[in-house]
């Protein structure tokens, strides 16, 4: 599984729908029926097992008919696209397995792959050069070969597009979800710095995902601050400290 690009060349060959209603990013199904949940992660949340469990169980829901025998069941991937190293092994791609408890060698056939690519990995021999090519664009927006260059033309056109650009996950979406785990460590903490801090990670993080939109400084300011209630002046400290450094 995934030993070759052919898997995403596949996918992004085929039709692309979005299922807004269990929150994909990228739902895509090829012509043998395989089903595809490509999700974009660019924070470590430290849940990445019990994530990628959730959407598996949402797309396997789809792969078996309710007139289906279970040998019937279409294979499910999840892929997550991360922008950090979760397993802290340097390695460019990670696959999980079920495996037998009492025997590691057996391998329990589920249909159901998950994989997790790493655009920070530290050694990119075990990948081909397109993977390669794929995750130092996630990296740093590199374009080194054909396909880089087409899909840095589909990111532009994205980014001028409203209509395509709505028929993903929006920001706000991805932004209540931040809110979320921020809340909670705030919470747990039970302390005005926990808050505090909960509340520059929210800023951040909608910041960071504005960004990757292509929005300008002062737009981001203005979205941000509208959107979470808060001064335009406040925004523009947090944007100024996290992202001018960089």
């Amino acid at each position: 599984m995934w030993k070759s690009w052919e898997y995403y060349k596949l996918a992004t060959d085929v039709e692309n729908i979005v299922y807004r209603g269990v929150r994909f990013d990228v739902y895509v199904k090829d012509e043998n029926s395989r089903m595809y949940d490509i999700e974009m992660q660019v924070v470590n949340h430290h849940d990445l097992g019990k994530r990628i469990a959730y959407y598996q169980n949402k797309l396997s829901s789809k792969a078996l008919k309710p007139s289906q025998k279970f040998f019937e069941k279409n294979d499910t991937f999840v892929i997550f696209v991360c922008d950090f190293d979760y397993f802290q092994l340097g390695l460019p791609v990670y696959h999980t397995t079920m495996r037998l408890k009492e025997d590691l060698n057996k391998i329990v056939d589920t249909g159901e792959h998950n994989v997790i690519l790493n655009s920070r990995a530290k050694d990119f021999s075990s990948v081909s050069p397109e993977v390669k090519a794929f995750l130092e664009y996630v990296r740093e927006n590199k374009v080194s070969n054909e396909f880089t260059k087409d899909l840095d033309r589909e990111v532009k056109k994205i980014k001028s597009s409203t209509e395509v650009r709505d028929s993903f996950m929006t920001w706000e979406e991805k932004l209540a979800e931040e809110r979320y785990y921020a809340g909670k460590e705030a919470e747990e903490k039970g302390m005005e710095k926990g808050i505090e801090k909960g509340k520059r990670e929210m800023v951040v993080n909608a910041i960071k995902n504005q960004k990757k939109l292509g929005n300008s400084r002062q737009n981001i300011i203005n979205s941000v601050a509208d959107f979470l209630s808060i001064d335009k002046e406040e925004v523009a400290k947090y944007y100024d400290e996290e992202m001018l450094v960089k």
